[in-house]
């Protein structure tokens, strides 16, 4: 019905199926993405041996049934397991949670490797339920994470990039002249080490 209607991933529970890897091969089958959704309390383990078979992984950050829950943040460990285990094995799976995600720990869920967030409430209750409002508030928030992840990469690429530039400049031929040269230090540029 949800491959008929044309959703374009399928998420399920593995605890609601006898057979996670039967149900995988059904998705599949439809040609859609296939994501499995993890409980609070749910083990890693449950799907551990199907990420190869995947597209996306859904932390639930409350217990299913009902809108308006407080965020658990017990799953956050979980989210950052996930998102270390996907990158060892080197996996294109997209990291999603739902359930309690609001301005405030929208950005503890993206530091712990969300890269998809589910909330309800928030926009459609919070400012009194302006929808451009709060899909923008939660939209800078994820923006200002990804900022700061991006100055903090090209702050590394930088240092490292100094760091091999001064250990060829003065292992370098050039380098050994201005020695012997005697250029004055504000003329080098890089001071002696």
């Amino acid at each position: 019905d949800f491959a008929d209607a044309g959703a374009d991933i399928i998420t399920f529970h593995p605890e609601a199926t006898p057979d996670t890897s039967e149900t995988i091969k059904l998705i599949k089958g439809f040609n859609k993405k296939v994501g499995i959704s993890l409980k609070p309390k749910s083990d890693i383990n449950l799907i551990e041996k199907y990420l190869d078979k995947i597209d996306l992984i859904l932390i639930m950050s409350v217990e299913p049934g009902f809108a308006g829950q407080k965020f658990i943040p017990d799953v956050l460990p979980k989210l950052k397991n996930l998102k270390e285990i996907i990158k060892k094995k080197n996996l294109k799976i997209d990291l999603e949670i739902d359930g309690g995600i609001n301005f405030e720990n929208c950005k503890t869920a993206i530091e712990a490797g969300a890269n998809v967030l589910v909330s309800g409430s928030t926009i459609f209750k919070r400012n009194n339920g302006d929808l451009k409002k709060n899909i923008s508030l939660l939209r800078s928030n994820w923006t200002m994470m990804s900022l700061k992840t991006a100055y903090y990469y090209i702050l590394a690429v930088k240092i490292n990039f100094l760091k091999i530039f001064k250990k060829i400049y003065f292992t370098s031929s050039f380098y050994k002249k201005t020695l012997i040269t005697k250029i004055p230090n504000q003329f080098l540029f890089f001071p002696n080490p």
